[in-house]
Formats: structure tokens, sequence, C-alpha cells
């Protein structure tokens, strides 16, 4: 699909449009977060300027030209939806709508992304980006299952207990993750205190919004990861981690909060290093796939449901 721009207007609006001039295809705005100019959106490459709705306001040494009429030209606008803070945007326009590819997400973890599901009050309170070569798939199906726990992560998380998510409909799949405590915090960090942050749930689960976008939703915060291919064989992850406004007002925040950012560093890391292992098995001519476990059966839902967009094309 191409570059992305997302802007506020000037009443506080959001739109998206592809992050393209109309002129000669030049990028307008460059990668990440930021502040555009008041004045406008300009162009790198001719400076042609476009107001933060998309439209066309300046075109140097247009004037003169023949059958150009400056109010009919913008920048490409693209589907856009928020649900609960985070932005979905879509290149196609027969795109079926959020609310149909979520099904009953909402229901299903209403203490999240219910009507007053505690998400829509989070504030995004860290970022991280990791660029890792190997396939976006390979990383992907790693966040689907907790089998690998044991092994990948045996000297930093341990062990975990998972199950399926009840019967749902929608793009999406979820891993319930039963614990005793927030699900972020090592086993070593804040010993013996069970809410080292305050808790609004006693609930954990892994969220698979398909293809490639994970929310990861626990006692006392949420992370979403987003796995984005950037090659046959490397990919770019981003990360946020997201708490409740109130939450982060408080005196221990910080502190804490570096504990649990340095948690979610050792356990990416460590997932991105098995990723990049896979990548090199898969190399072997000889390679043929082995059985599923029972615990990966999200694993097996992700790769089903993949199957079914490549083999029936049914969008």
């Amino acid at each position: 699909g191409g570059p992305v721009a997302v802007v506020r207007d000037q009443a506080g609006r959001l739109h998206a449009f592809a992050n393209a001039c109309a002129h000669r295809g030049a990028k307008i705005l460059p990668d990440g977060a930021g502040k555009t100019p008041r004045s406008g959106l300009i162009c790198p490459y001719h400076a042609w300027t476009y107001d933060h709705t998309g439209k066309l306001i300046i075109a140097p040494g247009m004037k003169n030209s023949v059958n150009f009429e400056e109010s009919e030209v913008r920048l490409a606008p693209l589907c856009m939806e928020v649900f609960h803070g985070f932005i979905f945007v879509n290149h196609c326009e027969s795109a079926k709508p959020l609310a149909e590819c979520l099904g009953d997400l909402p229901e299903k973890l209403p203490e999240w992304f219910g009507v007053d599901g505690e998400a829509k009050n989070m504030i995004c309170a860290g970022r991280r980006t990791y660029d890792v070569p190997c396939n976006w798939k390979l990383i992907f199906e790693n966040t689907c299952e907790t089998y690998h726990t044991s092994v990948v992560h045996k000297g930093s998380l341990g062990p975990m207990k998972s199950s399926p998510m009840e019967p749902h409909i929608g793009d999406w799949d979820g891993v319930r993750v039963p614990t005793q405590r927030s699900i972020v915090p090592l086993p070593t960090d804040f010993e013996g205190n069970n809410f080292p942050l305050p808790a609004f749930t006693d609930k954990s689960a892994f969220v698979n919004i398909f293809p490639s976008l994970q929310i990861n939703v626990t006692w006392d915060c949420l992370w979403w990861m987003y796995t984005v291919p950037t090659g046959e064989n490397t990919s770019r992850i981003e990360m946020g981690f997201c708490f409740p406004a109130e939450t982060t007002k408080l005196d221990i925040f910080p502190s804490r909060l570096e504990r649990y950012m340095n948690r979610w560093h050792v356990a990416v890391t460590e997932d991105n290093e098995i990723a990049m292992n896979q990548t090199r098995g898969l190399r072997s001519t000889l390679r043929r796939p082995g059985r599923f476990c029972e615990l990966e059966f999200g694993t097996h839902n992700f790769n089903n449901w993949l199957l079914s967009k490549v083999l029936d094309n049914s969008g």
C-alpha cells in the first residue's frame, strides 16, 4: 500500500492519506511521530503545500499551467477508523468496516475493550522499534503461543500456562493466560508484591488481530506489537506500552516503568533471537513441517486464517 500519513487538523480531527505528493510522488512527511508546521504539509521536492486535511493550498509556479485547478488536487485519502485510541488505516476502499473485523472482541475482553473499557483511558508511556532479519510470520507465530516460554524464556519469564479464547467471531484470535499477578514484571521483580501498579482486573490475554497486530492485556496495562514486513526475510517490530492515565501520575510510576520496560526488552530480544535461529534452520533443503503441539493452538489458528486468505481469496 505504500507510505501513510495520519495528521490532526486545527480542530483536532484525524485525517489519513497517502504520504506521497500529488505532483511527483515525493514523500512529504518523514517516518515516525512529530508535529507538522501550522502553515501546512510541505513537500521537500518542489514545495507543494497541503493543508492538514490533505487539500493542496500552494503550488509554486503553477499559475500559468493549462487545465490545472489547485482546488481539485489533494493527497489520496485513505479509510481510517479509531478504536479505543488505536488508529486503523486501510488502503482498500472496499474493505469491510473495522467493527466487523473486530467482531465480538469488545464483548470477550470488556475490561479493556468494552464500552467503558480501560484501554480508551490509557496513555502510551513508551515505544520501541526492532529490526529483525527474519520473515514477519515467524515473529507473529511466536506471539501466538506459550509453548516456547519454558525454553526460550527459561531465565526470564519462565513457563506460562495458556488456554484458547472461547468461540468468537471476527478476524482475531486470543490466548488466555491465567496468572496470579500482572504478567509483565519478571518473577524477580517486586517479589512479594503482586500489585506494583494499581490493577483494574485480574485477567490477562494475548490478542492477535490479523494479520500482524498483537495487543497483550493484563492486570494493570497493555502493550501492542505491530510487525511490518520490510522484505522477504526482514521485519520491523513497532511496540507501544500503555497505562491508565491515573497510573502515570503516581510518584512511583517512573521507577516502576523502568522495570516494566526492561522486561519487555528482555522478552522481545529473546523472541527475536529464536526467530533468527529459526530462519537459519528453515534454509535446510531437508526441512519438512512438523506437527503442532496442543499448546500451539494460537499458531495453528493464525496459519489457518492466513491460508484462508491466500487460498480462498475471501478478502
